[in-house]
């Protein structure tokens, strides 16, 4: 390569490198590998230069050539030869992945976030639709962010359905999310985002029930994502309200429904509130002991009145109170954190 096309920026194909790890037989923890540092390079926009400079040669500090880093995610190397580089890149995610913890706040894992792993993996290994159905904030979006984060080697789509469920933006944020180009028809569109899923692949959709509305954009989005399973053999995870469990006595929408649950292991319903042990894990990471008397009963009313959200969003308020007061964190910071959201609020 040239010294004028090493700095141009990273514009390897998505589809090409989908071809060429699925055409050369690269097991599915290489291809993964191979994809997460290609969704790197188009996700911070660097040139093959760039790419070359942060990943480093294993057990050195030096870095590869631009030609290297070209010939390797263009498939001109024999896969027998990627042993390095497949490790190099193993050592950059690592590293990356521990920065990124650095500033996400912390993921609190319950019972509950253990059984939607549990769901993923299922529907992942046996590729099959897989439901979640539960109230709004009650953490399902949460726990499939994490799960999606944890498994970020190209086999972990996660789609949040747009609002209004319509098939054009459906298929428009499909292609943002997995790198493909949104122009041409909607057929070819459509083809693209299909071509790219395999069996060992999972697709979670999460607010799933804005497309159980019945009207005619929501039915037609239903048929596109049930394509998607049945050509392609991926699972798929199915997030949504109890709006979901209506649907099917919709006249619109019943029989698409069917076919879906006729293709599913589990309905797994989520429960409205987090136990008592769930409450106590969440107040265990940051640093307290099970609520007990003033802690308890405004935990008990922030969960009755509003939402396990807005409660861990106080949680965090009172972490970062104790941070600046460069002290552990109280319960009483707590009760000081509400204190002040209610005073902002008007209502104090």
């Amino acid at each position: 390569m040239s010294n004028n096309a090493t700095e141009k920026k990273y514009r390897i194909a998505t589809r090409d490198v989908l071809a060429w790890t699925r055409d050369q037989g690269l097991t599915p923890e290489d291809r993964a590998l191979i994809l997460y540092l290609h969704d790197h390079a188009l996700e911070a926009k660097v040139s093959i230069n760039g790419l070359a400079a942060v990943l480093k040669q294993p057990g050195s500090a030096r870095s590869y050539s631009p030609d290297s880093i070209y010939q390797a995610m263009t498939g001109r190397r024999e896969p027998s030869s990627l042993k390095n580089f497949l490790r190099s890149i193993a050592e950059f995610k690592k590293l990356n992945e521990e920065r990124k913890t650095i500033t996400r706040a912390p993921f609190i894992e319950t019972n509950l976030t253990k059984k939607i792993f549990s769901i993923c993996d299922t529907a992942r290994t046996m590729g099959t639709v897989q439901f979640i159905i539960g109230e709004s904030h009650i953490g399902k979006t949460t726990a499939l962010q994490e799960y999606t984060r944890q498994n970020n080697h190209g086999r972990t789509i996660f789609l949040r359905i747009p609002a209004g469920g319509g098939l054009s933006s459906t298929v428009y944020r499909l292609c943002q999310q997995l790198k493909l180009p949104n122009s041409g028809t909607m057929f070819a569109r459509r083809e693209r985002i299909i071509d790219y899923f395999s069996d060992d692949m999972v697709l979670i959709i999460d607010e799933a029930h804005q497309v159980a509305t019945g009207d005619k954009r929501s039915v037609v989005t239903l048929e596109f994502l049930r394509e998607i399973h049945d050509i392609s053999g991926c699972g798929m995870v199915i997030s949504s309200t109890p709006v979901w469990e209506n649907a099917e006595k919709n006249p619109a929408l019943g029989g698409i429904i069917r076919q879906l649950t006729n293709r599913h292991l589990i309905t797994a319903k989520m429960p409205k509130k987090p136990t008592k042990a769930n409450l106590a894990n969440f107040a265990k990471a940051f640093g307290l002991k099970p609520a007990t008397d003033e802690a308890l009963d405004l935990q008990s009313h922030v969960i009755e009145t509003s939402s396990l959200g807005r409660w861990l969003k106080i949680l965090q308020g009172a972490s970062r109170i104790a941070y600046k007061a460069k002290t552990e964190t109280t319960w009483d910071h707590v009760l000081e954190c509400h204190a002040t959201l209610n005073k902002l609020a008007g209502l104090a």
